[in-house]
């Protein structure tokens, strides 16, 4: 199965939409471009990931972000080193792969190279943990650091969010 723990940026928004209607494949590619094909885009860091997040403009969220930590199954990878928008017809059911990891970064050894991973069938991502955080930055008082607070989503009746700051 190669199944794996990987971290998907996105909007606390988003976050209520996937945990009522799963998860939408092309939903990350919109904002960022398809650099390894169609597909839901995830990865193994957390700070990449929050590179993807974005904040709630308006609403119960206003200026948070968000994240899914998911169980993913990559099955059998197709990786590239370089650039491919086409990446997602070499994957699917009836094809070589399941999934495609394409990196960036220096390869030579001298560098950090970082993955991507890509999946085009919303079955192999199960979206186990939401992170629904604020980004501290040093406008914000310095108080905030640590602050932890549990509050009820006016979205999901009976679930609660931890919001980390």
């Amino acid at each position: 199965l190669n199944e794996v723990y990987l971290f998907h940026g996105t909007s606390p928004q988003n976050v209520m939409y996937i945990s009522h209607h799963g998860f939408p494949v092309t939903m990350s590619g919109d904002m960022f471009g398809f650099d390894f094909g169609e597909g839901a885009y995830l990865h193994e860091d957390a700070s990449e990931a929050d590179k993807r997040s974005s904040d709630d403009k308006n609403g119960y969220y206003q200026g948070y972000f968000a994240m899914l930590l998911c169980r993913v199954t990559l099955g059998a990878v197709q990786i590239l080193q370089k650039p491919d928008p086409d990446a997602h017809l070499q994957v699917g059911p009836d094809k070589d792969f399941d999934s495609t990891v394409g990196s960036y970064g220096n390869h030579s050894g001298s560098g950090m190279v970082r993955r991507e991973f890509v999946v085009t069938e919303r079955a192999q991502i199960y979206p186990e943990y939401a992170i629904i955080y604020e980004r501290i930055t040093e406008n914000k008082v310095k108080s905030k650091c640590g602050e932890q607070r549990v509050l009820l989503s006016d979205r999901m009746e009976g679930e609660r969010i931890l919001l980390l700051s």
